[in-house]
């Protein structure tokens, strides 16, 4: 004889260490309470054993629980394995017995796909770890797609852990297990686990990026198929999809990144997003740089920006008082301060045009200050580095040359007395070498150029090179030493002259600090060369 739901619950209730009850909801459904609820937690070891037990003896029983009451149930007490497996189960019985009673429920796919993304948040977790939560997770919204249309959620929270996987792989660092292997003379160890300790970084770095793309191919195609504004990737998942495969350096990556980057713009011009998507090379008017602001659809950015109503009138009436007879409109204010927050807005946005748009804004506010001598809309220092920023922060190959071609700019105009007390300071050229150092436009030799503009940068007056400088420029030389033996000599060379220096001219010259010495005996470590062990 088969049992009621709240027979078996009763019963498994009795044998439990804890007394639950069962508390009834719509319909069939029911919840499970703990009557010691003011001292006991749902995720506390009993009540796990009690949930498990209920589904057991249920199942036994022939009787028809509520999967979706029982999952969330499950969940919700941290159980998230055993949740995924029930679904699991019953996903099994419904496609070999075609038993409708066994059909799980689009709220329970959701409970547990959700549940499994939220696994993922943890920092401590590693890429490999994320990256199977990740599969998991993926592999259930397949198969609820076979059964029911998904929610936009699960995508973009699915796109989002890929994409996290994929930035979470260091490409560049060399393993933990590295340095537990000891140098043995006359073999290959070290250099084999070298090679092979990148190739799997990058292997799965690679992965997890397809795995977002394919996940955003779906998104577009069902938004594009239905219509359905729900199933629209948002910003944040084409940024990050960006920036996954932006880490990855390859000539596969960016042919990727400039389809992603056309579709996004399609897409969102098409769904009235991002009017205009296409970036003017050259700003002629406050008009264009409000239109910046509308491609940028940042909320935030809207909060910070300072209005002021434009339009307003007003008429005397007969006693002498005024009378609004129209309120106007609120604009956003023709300032260096507004300028400043957009382009800086530009910097973070991670799009691949933000480096054209900062720098035509920066060259529409030297025309303007140069035509009228408005201090308002004056470049500051903190206009010069925040396109530069936006430049180094550009997923474009010529990234690092265009951020550095500001500083010739900038030293232009200061020569033809447009910008007589504008200059770039430590801030300007950090973010070059930043650039150069994470560019994949110098040849294999981006180090070199990075060193470039740190002795540019101590040649000039008006700036010194601080330990960021340095710090920047022996981190560019310990990734490139991984490819090029030689960079780990000048690597060294570089910290033997910043020592030397400071030791000569303290006042004038940095002393190396941690980070520099560590990113010497990472160029080292990462050199193929076997001398570099010793040394």
């Amino acid at each position: 004889m088969k049992m009621s739901v709240k027979a078996v619950l009763a019963l498994v209730a009795v044998r439990s260490t804890h007394a639950f009850v069962v508390v009834p909801r719509t319909g069939s459904s029911f919840s499970l309470q703990c009557r010691r609820s003011s001292v006991c937690s749902s995720d506390c070891p009993a009540s796990v054993r009690y949930r498990r037990s209920a589904i057991a003896v249920a199942s036994s029983n022939g009787t028809d629980v509520d999967t979706s009451t029982v999952i969330n149930d499950l969940t919700s007490g941290g159980d998230v394995e055993q949740a995924e497996a029930e679904l699991r189960r019953m996903l099994r019985t419904y496609r070999v017995d075609g038993d409708m009673s066994f059909k799980p429920s689009p709220e329970a796919f959701e409970c547990v796909i959700l549940a499994l993304l939220r696994q993922s948040y943890d920092d401590g977790l590693s890429p490999v770890t994320i990256a199977s939560i990740a599969a998991r997770a993926e592999s259930l919204v397949d198969d609820m797609e076979l059964m029911y249309q998904p929610n936009g959620v699960l995508y973009r929270k699915l796109i989002n852990v890929w994409c996290a996987v994929a930035m979470r792989e260091d490409l560049d660092a060399p393993s933990t297990m590295q340095h537990q292997v000891e140098e043995v003379e006359g073999t290959a160890v070290m250099d084999d686990l070298h090679e092979d300790t990148r190739g799997k970084s990058f292997d799965r770095a690679k992965r997890a990026a397809r795995h977002s793309l394919e996940i955003l191919d779906r998104m577009e195609q069902l938004f594009i198929e239905t219509g359905n504004d729900d199933m629209m990737p948002g910003v944040t998942q084409y940024k990050n999809c960006i920036n996954a495969w932006k880490l990855l350096g390859s000539d596969e990556a960016d042919d990727v990144i400039r389809r992603v980057v056309e579709r996004r713009d399609k897409l969102f011009s098409r769904a009235g997003v991002v009017p205009n998507s296409t970036p003017k090379e050259r700003i002629h008017s406050h008009k264009d740089v409000l239109q910046v602001v509308r491609q940028l659809n940042s909320k935030d950015l809207s909060k910070r920006l300072v209005y002021r109503r434009y339009g307003r009138k007003v008429q005397k009436a007969a006693d002498g008082s005024e009378v609004v007879i129209d309120n106007g409109y609120p604009g956003v204010v023709t300032s260096t301060h507004n300028y400043n927050i957009i382009i800086d807005a530009l910097a973070k946005s991670g799009n691949p045009w933000a480096g054209l748009q900062a720098e035509a804004i920066l060259e529409y506010m030297v025309d303007q200050y140069q035509s009228s001598q408005n201090s308002y809309i004056k470049p500051n220092a903190i206009t010069v580095n925040s396109c530069i920023n936006a430049w180094a922060q550009s997923s474009t190959r010529d990234s690092a040359p265009r951020a550095e071609a500001i500083l010739d700019k900038v030293a232009a105009w200061r020569h033809d007395g447009k910008l007589k007390d504008v200059n770039a300071d430590a801030s300007s050229y950090n973010s070059i070498i930043k650039a150069w150092s994470l560019s994949r436009n110098g040849g294999g030799d981006a180090a070199r150029h990075a060193e470039r503009i740190l002795e540019r940068m101590e040649k000039d007056p008006r700036v010194t090179p601080d330990e960021i400088s340095y710090s920047s420029v022996l981190n560019a030389y310990a990734k490139q030493s991984v490819r090029d033996n030689r960079a780990a000599d000048k690597a060294e060379q570089l910290l033997l002259r910043m020592y030397q220096e400071h030791k000569s001219h303290p006042e004038k010259h940095v002393a190396p600090n941690v980070r520099c010495f560590n990113a010497a005996l990472d160029a080292h470590s990462n050199s193929r060369d076997r001398s570099s062990g010793r040394r």
